[in-house]
């Protein structure tokens, strides 16, 4: 379990100002062995002591700066009124739920082409999940599924599936909200394409 940096910071300020406080120096921090790697041996005791003051002093300003800063939102999603995205979660996170926000969106590639309707429906002729339909087929030209087609494939240059593609399709919400549908890790915010396919093939 990883401790919090002000935490760290706090009880590095703590110890080494109850040190200061008393006889503490270099010596109480550093062994034999790394002051001669530091090149700390060559100090004097009085310089040894003085900089483990002004270490004592420098830890106890950077805890306080840090106590001072902001949180980071570590779940913050990019999902708001203002942004114009939608970022339904990752995978391992209740995600095949949460994509349920995205039924009925489109897809539509980088250069504008409709690539079909997120649904589960494998009967609705534009839905990605008919496979005998043209966006749920696998030799269809606008097919996401198309492997040698450009919109799909781990080759294809607007593909969802082309992990170094930096033009993936979007999703795109009736709100006008959207997210990639790619493989691309780089690619922020984004559905994996493998999840959206269990989505489709889930109750």
């Amino acid at each position: 379990m990883k401790m919090p940096l002000l935490v760290v910071l706090s009880a590095c300020a703590l110890a080494m100002t109850s040190y200061g406080q008393g006889n503490g120096t270099i010596d109480s921090l550093m062994n034999k062995e790394d002051q001669g790697k530091t090149g700390m041996e060559k100090l004097s005791k009085t310089q040894k002591r003085e900089l483990f003051l002004w270490l004592a002093e420098y830890t106890k300003k950077v805890a306080e700066v840090v106590k001072k800063a902001p949180p980071a939102a570590a779940d913050a999603k990019p999902a708001d009124a203002t942004s114009g995205t939608v970022d339904p979660g990752k995978p391992g996170d209740g995600v095949l739920e949460k994509l349920n926000v995205l039924n009925g969106a489109h897809i539509v590639a980088a250069d504008g082409t409709f690539l079909g309707v997120v649904s589960k429906d494998r009967l609705d002729l534009d839905s990605i999940a008919n496979k005998v339909g043209k966006f749920g087929n696998t030799a269809g030209k606008e097919s996401i599924f198309n492997d040698e087609g450009k919109y799909g494939g781990k080759l294809g240059a607007q593909s969802a599936f082309n992990e170094m593609c930096t033009r993936p399709p979007k999703i795109v919400l009736p709100s006008g909200k959207w997210t990639y549908l790619s493989a691309n890790e780089e690619r922020v915010p984004r559905v994996d394409p493998y999840v959206l396919i269990a989505w489709t093939r889930s109750k």
